[in-house]
């Protein structure tokens, strides 16, 4: 797992299997694993990043689900880390938690943690 250092309020580099975030037809293929970029999130406090959410599906294609309405962030600690509904991570006070997501019923979540310094 690499700690991305400077992650300040630009978008992360998307892997969308080829397709927007939008621009998708309507998959009859059940989604079967869910992965969060970055992995593993390291913040200054006040930083942002949005939090990239990628779906493989059975069909083996793999999409940007991070948009869709059945796309749901929280943070295991709003105190250390505040997360949108469309997934704005927002560093708050010092300390480790973790950023979960659910999708058609999967789960994944990545450490987080929001330093002084790094």
């Amino acid at each position: 797992m690499a700690i991305h250092s400077r992650l300040g309020t630009s978008s992360l580099a998307a892997f969308v299997g080829g397709r927007g975030p939008h621009e998708h037809e309507e998959d009859q293929s059940p989604a079967t694993s869910l992965e969060i970029l970055p992995d593993v999130l390291a913040m200054k406090r006040g930083e942002s990043v949005r939090a990239q959410v990628i779906a493989r599906f059975a069909d083996g294609t793999s999409r940007d689900v991070s948009h869709e309405a059945e796309a749901r962030f929280t943070s295991g600690d709003t105190s250390v880390l505040s997360v949108t509904e469309t997934g704005l991570v927002i560093a708050g006070g010092l300390g480790v938690t973790t950023l979960r997501v659910e999708y058609r019923g999967l789960k994944a979540q990545v450490v987080s943690a929001v330093l002084a310094n790094y």
